[in-house]
């Protein structure tokens, strides 16, 4: 299935390049799971892990794993509407049902998808943009991703804590982290840095399981993982496209252990 959100650096467009790559495996783990298009796009594993240090976007996915009927009742009646969207960034919610759909409204209807501050509304006057989103749609792809994560374990943790629980000979780790020309702040309040960057690197160097890994394509990267097999893609942008001084494509890297079969 689809990704039920807007998420920056989404890996829908690249997931069945990705997905082909990943080796067998019994754990299938996402340490930096954001909107989850990898881990919904690809065959169920016997065991499964979703994490993200993001508070919300895991509320919202827990919400939709044990709550969905109280979600659903929640959501229907909210409209398109700029109104709604301005009281929702003023209050975003009290209990864990009325944040995950306040912040799910906002993702939907934000431009962009964005959901931090100094969001806007998504308006449009041609068709596609996010406020001209299916009510309707939205809730059933809540109710599709309520079954799609059945028995998938959703996470709450720094990324080096998720990698140290799961890992083991039989798992594989999708990891998706914050790219070294994006948004850091993407990755809660501090931010990833090169630092982050270097002991991720290092880290993934003494694991026991096997592990794929996407990054934008910068000098920095190719130095770290020189050593791993390197697949060069380029992919249409997302967010921006239509700017006149933006570049319509954007590179990217997915990385792989030198030895991994």
């Amino acid at each position: 299935m689809k990704p039920v959100i807007a998420w920056p650096g989404g890996k829908r467009l690249l997931a069945k390049r990705i997905i082909p790559l990943l080796p067998e495996h019994v754990c299938y783990c996402e340490p930096f799971g954001g909107g989850a298009a990898v881990l919904l796009a690809k065959p169920r594993s016997k065991v499964e892990v979703y994490n993200d240090l993001n508070g919300d976007l895991v509320n919202l996915f827990r919400v939709v794993q044990f709550h969905p009927v109280e979600l659903k009742r929640t959501l229907r009646f909210v409209l398109n509407s700029r109104v709604e969207f301005n009281d929702i960034v003023l209050q975003p919610g009290v209990t864990d049902i009325q944040k995950a759909a306040r912040w799910f409204v906002k993702n939907r209807l934000a431009f962009g998808g964005k959901t931090a501050k100094g969001a806007s509304y998504g308006y449009g006057r041609k068709s596609g943009g996010a406020a001209s989103g299916s009510r309707a749609a939205r809730i059933r792809a809540l109710m599709d991703l309520n079954r799609r994560l059945d028995r998938v374990n959703v996470e709450n943790l720094p990324w080096q804590d998720c990698i140290e629980r799961y890992d083991s000979e039989e798992t594989c780790f999708y990891l998706d982290p914050p790219y070294v020309g994006g948004d850091q702040r993407v990755y809660g309040d501090l931010g990833f840095d090169d630092v982050d960057h270097e002991a991720l690197r290092e880290m993934l160097g003494c694991v026991d399981g096997k592990w794929v890994l996407s990054y934008d394509d910068h000098p920095m990267i190719r130095d770290l993982y020189g050593d791993c097999h390197i697949v060069e893609v380029s992919r249409k942008r997302g967010i921006g496209n239509n700017h006149k001084t933006l570049r319509k494509r954007f590179d990217e890297l997915i990385i792989r252990p030198g030895g991994q079969a």
